[in-house]
C-alpha cells in the first residue's frame, strides 16, 4: 500500500485523504492521521513519533481533521498539509 502512495502525485494523495475523511470536523482515530501523514508527506516513524512526544500528543483519542491540519501545517510537509487545507474549502 506505501509503494501505492509513493507513486501517486500530490494532488491524488490529497484526492484518496479526503475521500478517506471527507468530514474535515468529524473526529478520527489519531493512528489513522499519523499513518496518513506519511502518505501525504512521506514523513518517516521516527519524525512522526518525535512530532507526537515534543508535542504531549498520543495516537490514542482522536481528533479532526481541521484540527490536524492546524497540528501539522507548519511542520514537516508543511507544504502538502497547506494544499490539503485549501482541498477542504
Amino acid at each position: 500500500m506505501d509503494k501505492m502512495f509513493e507513486g501517486m502525485s500530490e494532488e491524488e494523495r490529497i484526492a484518496e485523504f479526503i475521500k478517506a475523511h471527507p468530514d474535515k470536523d468529524k473526529a478520527y482515530p489519531n493512528k489513522d492521521l499519523f499513518d496518513w501523514h506519511n502518505k501525504l508527506t512521506g514523513s518517516c516513524m521516527a519524525g512522526r513519533n518525535a512530532f507526537v512526544k515534543d508535542r504531549g500528543l498520543t495516537l490514542d483519542g482522536e481528533t479532526t481533521v481541521t484540527e490536524f491540519i492546524r497540528l501539522t501545517e507548519n511542520a514537516y510537509g508543511g507544504s502538502t498539509i497547506k494544499k490539503l487545507k485549501e482541498a477542504y474549502k
